[in-house]
């Protein structure tokens, strides 16, 4: 009887560590950009994990998402003179990975922003049991 209530501690811990796995990170934001200034948010992802992104803007904006490497800066998504934008990317290497509006006015822009980074979640699946009668 100690061993099953033991086994199914077990199984329950590790079902509650898989669902805090598979919580995103959220962010969101409302902000002022000033005359051509800037707003990032950057944060370290790796392959396996995507970003699901979501904005709008009170005047055009210049958007992108990009990374550094090999002393570069890389733009896997450009999308200038937007109001508003939704997407998902998934990176294919590790690095810290940065989504930055540019507001190109010559007056401020109001920035209304949400992001969510996802990880690819593996189900843990307990070995099972040649035991007859065993719950695993």
């Amino acid at each position: 009887m100690i061993k099953m209530v033991r086994i199914a501690t077990i199984a329950f811990s590790l079902f509650i560590l898989a669902a805090c796995a598979a919580v995103p990170v959220k962010e969101s934001g409302k902000i002022e950009i000033k005359p051509t200034g800037i707003h990032e948010e950057c944060a370290s992802m790796h392959r396996g994990q995507w970003i699901v992104y979501a904005f709008e803007a009170s005047e055009r904006v210049d958007f992108n998402i990009h990374y550094h490497a090999s002393q570069k800066i890389f733009y896997p998504v450009e999308k200038p003179g937007i109001t508003s934008d939704s997407g998902k990317y998934a990176p294919e290497t590790e690095d810290i990975y940065c989504l930055m509006w540019t507001n190109p006015n010559k007056m401020p822009v109001s920035l209304n922003y949400r992001y969510e980074i996802h990880d690819e979640v593996k189900p843990i699946t307990p070995e099972p049991s040649t035991r007859p009668g065993s719950v695993y």
